[in-house]
C-alpha cells in the first residue's frame, strides 16, 4: 500500500475513534477549528504615549476619588474665583501624564462607561513647536463625564475602575486601566496639610502666596512646618434645607404647643428670631437626639439632618449641619464657625447682632420626659436652651478673638453664601443634567504648566490627612 495513503488513512481511523468515544449517547457533534494566535512581543504594534491616569484632588492628593469634592469642586471654584490659583487647580478633572512623542502626533482617549461616569472623548493635538519644546513629559487635567446622580449616592467606599481605549493618529495602541476606591458621599476632608517632612519651608510660603486669600495657614513648628489648607465650604452637601422632615418638625412644634407659631427670618426683632432657634432645640431634646461621634479613619463622614434625627445621635459636624438645615429652611441667616476641632452655629439677628448658639452643648443637658407634653417639660426645654445660650456666648467671646487674629483653622462661613456656590447632594434631579453639561462640554485636556502644582503633584500621596478630634465643649 502505499505509504502516504495508508499515512492519511490512519489519521482518519484515530479521529473516528476519537469522536466515538467522547460522543457517548449525543446524536449530533459541534467541531470547532481554532487558528493558533500569531505570538508577538505585544499586542500593539505602537507603544502608547499615556503614562499615568489618577487622581487630581489637589487637597487630598491621595489615590481614592471623593465624591463630595467631584461634586462640590466647581461650587469651590467659582466661590474663591479671586484666585486664579483656586480658579485653574479646583477641579473634578483627573491627572494625565504623557509622553512627548517625537513627532507630531494626535492622541485620542475614549472613555468606556462605568458605574460613576459616561462614556465620552477627548484628545490632544501635539505640534512639531510641541514636540521641539515641550521636554519629556507632560501633565494634563483630564475631564471626565461624570454620573452625578451615582455620585451623589454613593453611600459605601468601594473599590472600582475607570478604563480607556487609547489611540494614536487613529490607531488604537492601548487599553489602560485605573484601579482606585470610591469613596462614600458621606467621606469628605475639611482639613489637609503640606508638610515640610516633604517640602521645604520655602515652598510652603510659596504655595501659600500662590492660594491668594484661600483659607490656609502656615504652621510654624520647632521640629517642623505645615501648610494647613481647609476645604470647609464641601460642608455646604450636607446642609439639606429642602429635607421634607424639616416641615414635618415644624408642624409638630407647633401642634405640641410649644410655639403658636415659627417666625423664621420673617421676625421683626431679635427675639421672634431666636424663637425659631429653639424651636429647633426643643425638637432635638424630644427626639432625645444626643452626642455620638463617628469618623471614617482619614476623612469626616457626615451624615445630614434626616439621619441625625431618624438615628438620634451627631456630633458637632452633623449637629451643626442639621441646625443649618433647618435655619436655611426658615431663612435665619446662619454661619458656621469653625475652631481646631470643632464647629458651631452663630446667627446674625435682626438687630444686627451676632448670636452664637451650639447644638453640640444641648446634648449633654438632662432632657425632660415628653412622655406627658406640656408645661413642666417645656419650661425644662425652655430653662436647657437658655444653658446653652449662655454657655455659647462664653466660649464665642474667646472664639472671637482668635478669629479676629487670625489664629489657624479659625473660620467664619456664612451658610448661605456657600449654599449660592455650592448645592445639597440632595438637591432635586433637574440640577445634575445642567451641573454635567457645564462640567463637560467642550472641554478637553488642559496642559498644567504651574511650577508649584507640577511640584505637589509629584509627590502623590503626600498631603497628609488631619483626624478631626472632636473638642468635647460643656
Amino acid at each position: 500500500m502505499n505509504t502516504k495513503l495508508f499515512r492519511n488513512i490512519s489519521v482518519v481511523l484515530a479521529c473516528l475513534l476519537i469522536l466515538v468515544a467522547s460522543c457517548k449517547d449525543e446524536n449530533y457533534y459541534t467541531v470547532e477549528i481554532v487558528q493558533p494566535e500569531e505570538k508577538t512581543d505585544s499586542v500593539f504594534a505602537i507603544s502608547s504615549p499615556v503614562k499615568n491616569i489618577r487622581n487630581l484632588d489637589y487637597f487630598c492628593g491621595t489615590d481614592y476619588l471623593s465624591p463630595a469634592y467631584i461634586l462640590q469642586a466647581e461650587g469651590m471654584r467659582n466661590q474663591y474665583g479671586y484666585s486664579t490659583f483656586m480658579k485653574a487647580n479646583v477641579t473634578d478633572c483627573l491627572l494625565l501624564v504623557v509622553e512627548i512623542p517625537e513627532k507630531p502626533m494626535t492622541l485620542t482617549l475614549v472613555a468606556h462607561d462605568s458605574e460613576i461616569s459616561y462614556s465620552s472623548t477627548c484628545g490632544i493635538f501635539f505640534t512639531e513647536e510641541d514636540v521641539k519644546n515641550a521636554g519629556k513629559e507632560a501633565w494634563y487635567r483630564m475631564p471626565v463625564d461624570w454620573n452625578y446622580r451615582a455620585l451623589a449616592s454613593w453611600d459605601k467606599s468601594r473599590k472600582m475602575a475607570l478604563k480607556w481605549d487609547i489611540y494614536v493618529n487613529g490607531q488604537l495602541v492601548d487599553n489602560y486601566k485605573y484601579s482606585f476606591v470610591c469613596r462614600s458621599i458621606h467621606d469628605c476632608r475639611l482639613l489637609g496639610t503640606f508638610s515640610s517632612k516633604q517640602w521645604s519651608k520655602e515652598q510652603l510660603k510659596v504655595w501659600m502666596s500662590e492660594m491668594n486669600g484661600y483659607p490656609a495657614w502656615l504652621d510654624e513648628g520647632e521640629n517642623i512646618d505645615q501648610l494647613v489648607v481647609s476645604t470647609a465650604s464641601l460642608l455646604a452637601g450636607y446642609v439639606d434645607e429642602n429635607s421634607p422632615l424639616i416641615d414635618r418638625m415644624k408642624q409638630e412644634v407647633i401642634s405640641d404647643g410649644y410655639l403658636q407659631i415659627i417666625y423664621g427670618g420673617g421676625a421683626y426683632d431679635d427675639e421672634e428670631f431666636i424663637q425659631s432657634i429653639e424651636a429647633f432645640s426643643y425638637l432635638m431634646q424630644k427626639h432625645n437626639v444626643k452626642y455620638a461621634f463617628r469618623n471614617s479613619n482619614d476623612l469626616q463622614y457626615v451624615r445630614t439632618i434626616d439621619d441625625v434625627f431618624g438615628l438620634g445621635q451627631g456630633y458637632c459636624v452633623e449637629l451643626a449641619c442639621a441646625l443649618a438645615s433647618w435655619s436655611l429652611n426658615l431663612n435665619l441667616d446662619v454661619r458656621f464657625l469653625f475652631i481646631p476641632g470643632h464647629v458651631y452655629t452663630v446667627f446674625r439677628l435682626p438687630s444686627g447682632r451676632l448670636y452664637p448658639w451650639d447644638p453640640t452643648l444641648l446634648s449633654y443637658m438632662d432632657y425632660p420626659d415628653f412622655s406627658q407634653l406640656g408645661k413642666e417639660a417645656f419650661e425644662k426645654a425652655r430653662e436647657n436652651y437658655i444653658k446653652v445660650q449662655d454657655r455659647s456666648a462664653s466660649y464665642y467671646k474667646f472664639d472671637l478673638e482668635d478669629l479676629e487674629a487670625g489664629t489657624m483653622v479659625y473660620q467664619m462661613l456664612d451658610v448661605s453664601d456657600i449654599r449660592y456656590y455650592l448645592p445639597s447632594f440632595n438637591i432635586s434631579d433637574s440640577y445634575w443634567p445642567t451641573a454635567s453639561a457645564r462640567s463637560v462640554a467642550d472641554r478637553q485636556p488642559q496642559r498644567i504648566t504651574n511650577p508649584a502644582v507640577l511640584e505637589i503633584l509629584s509627590h502623590p500621596g503626600k498631603v497628609e490627612p488631619v483626624p478631626f478630634v472632636d473638642i468635647l465643649r460643656h
